[in-house]
């Protein structure tokens, strides 16, 4: 995916690095989740609600993607605790099981 990054990105990163209370960049329409540290803190994309970009670590690799497991995050901010996010994927899946 490297092909498609924010290629000017040190203008944001001068930005963001001087506001150290900023916690996380919440990101989307990058059709894959992914974390990394950058610019003194968190950056987080979510799965897309259709295809996903597949994971291709080969420099030379061609994009792909394919459809599902789609998927979207929750968000929740608490005062006392920070952010909260959750992952939720949809489609169908085996289960429900118990717990042991």
């Amino acid at each position: 995916m490297d092909k498609y990054r924010y290629l000017s990105a040190g203008p944001l990163e001068d930005v963001v690095e001087r506001f150290p209370q900023v916690q996380i960049l919440l990101c989307g329409h990058v059709h894959r989740s992914m974390l990394r540290r950058w610019a003194g803190t968190v950056v987080c994309t979510s799965p897309s609600t259709t295809t996903q970009i597949d994971l291709q670590l080969a420099p030379k690799a061609s994009p792909r993607s394919h459809a599902g497991p789609c998927g979207y995050m929750l968000h929740l901010w608490d005062k006392a605790h920070g952010l909260i996010s959750h992952t939720s994927l949809f489609g169908e899946f085996a289960g429900p099981f118990r717990f042991a």
